[in-house]
């Protein structure tokens, strides 16, 4: 027997989600274990020099695949959207990076061919404009075994159109096709999918409850008729199969949820969390530092969550 599940207010299921608004975004990489030796190492040395002034601190040992220090060791910046625009020059006949600075007043220019073993010469030109970035290529079909861009494709590009003016902020403008995207928030977003549920338009749609939690996460909650289904973006990448993210968010509203169900339902049957958490549909925006992916498809984000 199916039990239907109305969600609860707002303020009970995503007011109080437990989601970091630090700049991780409340998930973590796992932290490096060597700066505690390498710490002690350094007291033990300058310990030897204050017994012996003439003892010489030892130079470090050479890291595993190097010479020791035949190259600087460089900080590892934390970035929110991984660089995928190489791949895509890889894979392209032609590739052309433009990018212009009202700052300087400059505008830059380059264009690459042949899979990048063709690179043209950058131009700099004087420029007085507002600034901007525009990536054009023509991708290497036959390399993909193709010889034209099928249906199935073309859908999955303009959905990703969609995806990204849905996941960004809302002063960037996506134009499909020559048409701007009436879609500028995330809310808008999830509302395109719960519109569409029977074809019935915002009148037939299921409800839903959205709450932007900080600047990094937005996550909006809806219900099926009995299957667990997510959206979900993480730095504009739509990950599909969903991940630890989705599992951050979905357990705390099982939870929430299981609270106020079973305080309408004493003595009734015995709801279990895989009951509520298959009429739950997810949605989440949300940017992360540094995401771990299972697959360079990264549909799949892996990265542990923090404490």
């Amino acid at each position: 027997m199916l039990v239907p599940i109305v969600p609860p207010p707002a303020s009970t299921l995503l007011a109080n989600l437990a989601i970091s608004h630090d700049a991780s975004g409340g998930l973590e990489s796992k932290p490096s274990s060597s700066a505690e030796p390498k710490k002690a190492d350094e007291a033990k040395q300058a310990e030897d020099v204050k017994k012996d002034p003439k003892a010489k601190p030892k130079a470090p040992p050479p890291k595993k695949g190097g010479k020791g220090d035949d190259k600087p060791q460089l900080d590892v910046p934390k970035l929110d959207v991984p660089p995928i625009a190489e791949f895509d020059s890889k894979m392209a006949k032609k590739f052309i990076v433009e990018t212009a600075d009202r700052s300087v007043k400059k505008k830059f220019t380059q264009e690459y061919a042949n899979n990048m073993s063709d690179k043209g010469k950058p131009k700099i030109v004087d420029y007085t404009g507002a600034d901007y970035t525009k990536i054009t290529f023509w991708p290497d079909l036959a390399r993909f075994g193709m010889k034209k861009l099928d249906d199935d494709i073309v859908g999955l590009m303009m959905r990703r159109a969609f995806d990204i003016a849905g996941s960004t902020a809302k002063k960037i403008k996506v134009i499909l096709n020559g048409k701007k995207l009436a879609v500028s928030a995330f809310e808008e977003y999830v509302n395109l999918y719960v519109n569409n549920v029977n074809g019935g338009g915002a009148e037939g749609a299921p409800p839903v409850v959205y709450e932007k939690c900080s600047d990094r996460w937005e996550v909006a909650v809806s219900v099926t008729e009995g299957q667990f289904m997510q959206v979900s973006n993480v730095n504009s990448i739509s990950t599909t199969k969903g991940g630890t993210h989705v599992a951050h968010v979905t357990d705390q509203l099982v939870e929430a949820i299981l609270k106020v169900v079973k305080g309408k339902n004493r003595g009734g049957i015995d709801i279990k969390p895989a009951h509520v958490k298959n009429h739950l549909w997810i949605f989440i925006n949300c940017l992360v530092e540094n995401p771990a992916f299972d697959s360079q498809t990264k549909e799949n984000m892996t990265l542990k969550v923090s404490s």
